[in-house]
């Protein structure tokens, strides 16, 4: 049996800016956040998880595993910095090995399609759009 895909999404905040110093920068900076973790295995309905709140065990167990390309994220680099440098404040485990990941966005733009999540949807003529509540937390 394979292991599920573990689908993540963050929505952070922190004084440093993103845009000017970079997502690593970003990531480690003291000041930086999260706001919440969407989370969904394989085609469950998605959930999210906010900091203060018991961690789900269903992801630890899932990350302790390890298995190859078994975490998929839109811009998989900023999710894993942010997992790497953040949520290891609120949560107990290892880092994840770069093996784990997956990024929507690089295979989308390999196949020559949009990498922004709102333009790939329209043209994939996806029926779920991207929610822009994340951006209007921030």
């Amino acid at each position: 049996m394979t292991d599920p895909i573990l689908h993540i999404d963050y929505e952070t905040r922190s004084r440093e800016p993103l845009f000017q110093g970079g997502a690593y920068r970003y990531a480690r900076h003291p000041s930086t956040d999260i706001l919440c973790l969407g989370w969904a295995f394989d085609d469950d309905v998605p959930q999210i998880w906010i900091p203060g709140k018991p961690f789900p065990e269903r992801i630890r167990e899932h990350v302790s595993r390890g298995a190859h390309r078994s975490i998929h994220a839109h811009n998989a680099a900023f999710e894993r910095l942010i997992t790497n440098h953040v949520l290891l404040r609120y949560v107990d485990f290892p880092p994840i090995d770069i093996g784990a990941w997956y990024c929507t966005a690089a295979q989308a733009r390999a196949r020559s399609l949009p990498a922004g999540l709102d333009d790939l949807g329209r043209c994939l003529r996806l029926a779920t759009k991207k929610d822009v509540r994340g951006k209007e937390l921030i």
